[in-house]
Parts: C-alpha cells; structure tokens; sequence
C-alpha cells in the first residue's frame, strides 16, 4: 500500500479552511497533518509536523502564502507547495513559480482537479492550472515554457486541448471547460497526434509531462 500524503492546510477564511479539512479527509491516500490560518502559522505546524504538502492560501495576514512559499522551499525541502487563489493574473503566477511553488490553482477549481493536483505534486510534478496559460498567451517567459521546444509547433488551442488530456479529460468534459464542441475536440486531438508523432493518449501524457505542462 502506498503511503498517505501528509497535507498541511493554510487559510484564514474559517469557512473555507474546514471545508477544505471535510474534503480533503475523506480521500483514504491524504493525511491532513495541520491547519493554519496564516503563513507564520504554517512555518511552525511544519516544524512540528512534517508534511509532504502545503497547500496555502496566497491572501492571508501576518505572512501571504507566496512569502511563506519562499521560506518552505528554502528551509523544508521535503515540503512541496500549492497555492490558492482567487486570482489569475499573470504576474500572480509568475511570483509563484519564482517563490518555489510546485503548483497555483484557482479557488474555482473543483474538487476532482484539486485531488488530482495534489496527487501530481506529491510524484515531484507540477502543476498549475488555467492561470498558467493565461501567463504564457501574456508572453511571460516562465520556467514551465521555456524548455518544450516540443510545443512549439501547436496553436494555443492545441497546448490547452493536449494538457487537458493529460490531465485525464475525456473529449466532452474538455469541450464543456474551453467551450467547443466534442467533435472539435477529437479533431485537435487528431492534430496533437500527427504534428507530436503520438498514437494514443497515453503518449501524449507522456509528451506533456516531458515538456512541463502538467
């Protein structure tokens, strides 16, 4: 049996906070170890407690979870850090990637996608959601884009449909998240194949996670 991930929680919305702790319990693979309500807060639960993950609010008083971010990857190395928020702005992003995060997600991502984040980062993957395209179509050099020369022959379209699917996401739920239709989607998916040389959608898993997307 593999072992559980050790999950620390940090916000200072009550509210969310235990919704969060209520969620998050009843997954049999996540151990929650702590809550904090700040950034300091969750310095000091990591000194008693060690925990796999941090998953921290970016807004909170005393310390933001973007400083906090800093010092988790500087002093707990073993600690790998998700941030939430409530905003998509691509300098957001770019201050997360620059602080160590090994993932950014919007506080509108359901429950699914935040189960599957936190089950990537803790492989030693990253993951950040939408909000990272929305930095790269803003022509911000991150880290995560600058080495898949791989990619470089897709459209925008094609690098969101291709995440997608390694995210799991069968034709209809990525139609539903980006708009189109399923049938557009297959047709990217036909595309991604022929320009990455893929023959299922395994291999194109393996191409995204090669050049960083997910």
């Amino acid at each position: 049996m593999e072992p559980r991930i050790k999950i620390l929680l940090a916000d200072d919305h009550t509210l969310v906070l235990n919704g969060l702790l209520a969620m998050l319990s009843q997954e049999p693979d996540f151990c929650i170890v702590g809550t904090a309500r700040n950034g300091q807060e969750a310095l000091d639960q990591l000194l008693e407690t060690p925990a796999d993950i941090a998953l921290l609010d970016i807004d909170m008083p005393v310390m933001t979870g973007l400083e906090a971010a800093r010092r988790i990857s500087q002093n707990f190395k073993d600690t790998k850090v998700i941030l939430l928020s409530m905003h998509a702005e691509p300098s957001l992003v770019k201050n997360a990637i620059e602080s160590g995060a090994n993932g950014y997600l919007l506080k509108t991502t359901d429950l699914e996608e935040l189960q599957f984040a936190l089950r990537q980062v803790a492989k030693g993957k990253s993951y950040f959601d939408s909000a990272l395209l929305i930095a790269q179509k803003s022509g911000l050099k991150l880290e995560e884009s600058s080495h898949s020369p791989v990619l470089n022959n897709l459209t925008p379209r094609e690098t969101e449909v291709l995440r997608m699917i390694a995210q799991g996401l069968n034709n209809n739920a990525i139609g539903e998240r980006l708009f189109i239709s399923p049938k557009t989607v297959d047709t990217h998916r036909t595309h991604l194949m022929r320009k990455l040389n893929a023959h299922n959608a395994a291999s194109l898993t393996r191409i995204a996670i090669e050049a960083g997307l997910i």
